[in-house]
């Protein structure tokens, strides 16, 4: 497949489906994160559902709009909790595709040092987290259109964190991570579109669900791998003292 930044999760995709067994680890986790995003979803969108009897233009557009807060209360799980699964166990994941290519990894960091790499990384990015939840809660203005809004913004902190966790996994310090991501954040937004589609084609089986986050890591892991001085570094991953 040829190198893009818009096709990177793609190749994530056809590099699980051709090896299924590094699914195995992911299942557990995945379905738990699903779980979760689907009853936070659900309760909102039943909870701002419209009543019946109005008009059927009122109705489609205050459904779209049920329809787009469900999403934000997807958007607001997602980009603070899921991060630290990602570092738990999809970082693992990274490692053995990261060792599968060849390359050379320093031993793997503790479950404490991860954890305080993660929550250091989740702090380093507030910012656009905060940003993507708001305007995935200012798109509900616009009806349906902001269910196609927050897929993207899901798409686009997915991405970011998937790139993250790839870095990582070759024990990358979280300072260079963050000048890394700036640098190829045409990685992250290409990513993001390609990831907001895949949610789509995915969700359509329902099963692909279960793929999705896998699939942007095993992409991520792909496309790092020749970023410069995206190399391992020795010892446990940390940020660099501010």
């Amino acid at each position: 497949m040829p190198d893009s930044p818009l096709l990177w999760p793609l190749r994530g995709c056809s590099y699980l489906l051709r090896r299924p067994r590094l699914l195995l680890r992911t299942f557990a986790t995945m379905s738990v994160v699903l779980v979760a995003l689907a009853v936070t979803c659900g309760w909102v969108v039943h909870a701002t559902w419209p009543a019946p009897g109005l008009a059927w233009w009122s109705t489609a557009w205050r459904a779209g709009r049920a329809l787009a807060l469900g999403a934000t209360a997807g958007v607001a799980l997602w980009v603070s909790v899921v991060p630290l699964l990602m570092s738990l166990v999809l970082e693992h994941l990274a490692r053995q595709i990261h060792r599968a290519q060849g390359t050379a990894l320093a031993p793997e960091p503790t479950v404490g040092a991860t954890l305080r790499s993660s929550l250091l990384m989740l702090k380093a990015s507030i910012g656009l987290r905060l940003a993507v939840v708001a305007v995935c809660l200012a798109s509900a203005l616009l009806g349906p259109i902001g269910v196609v809004v927050c897929a993207l913004m899901i798409g686009v902190v997915a991405c970011w964190d998937a790139l993250d966790t790839a870095l990582a996994a070759r024990n990358c310090p979280g300072a260079e991570r963050l000048a890394l991501l700036a640098s190829h954040r045409h990685a992250v937004a290409g990513g993001a579109c390609t990831a907001g589609l895949l949610t789509v084609a995915l969700g359509v089986t329902v099963i692909g669900w279960w793929l999705w986050l896998p699939a942007l890591v095993a992409g991520a892991a792909l496309e790092v791998k020749d970023w410069p001085m995206a190399g391992m570094v020795p010892g446990p991953d940390t940020l660099d003292p501010a």
